[in-house]
């Protein structure tokens, strides 16, 4: 993944996903779970090539 984000950059190619339907937990979890959630964002966000927009969801709902 960080190769083609480094052949994008190259190019001039800006790069901005998601950073997840999850907000900041690295995994779906219920609201009781929440406090043993473990912290993290996915690829392709987390590549520092990338700039990660928003989110689309913060709670369950």
């Amino acid at each position: 993944m960080h190769a083609l984000t480094t052949l994008a950059a190259a190019e001039g190619v800006p790069l901005v996903p998601a950073s997840g339907d999850y907000g900041t937990v690295s995994m779906p979890c219920q609201p009781a779970t929440m406090a043993s959630a473990l912290a993290g964002v996915n690829l392709p966000a987390s590549d520092p090539l990338v700039t990660a927009v928003g989110g689309t969801r913060l709670g369950q709902s």
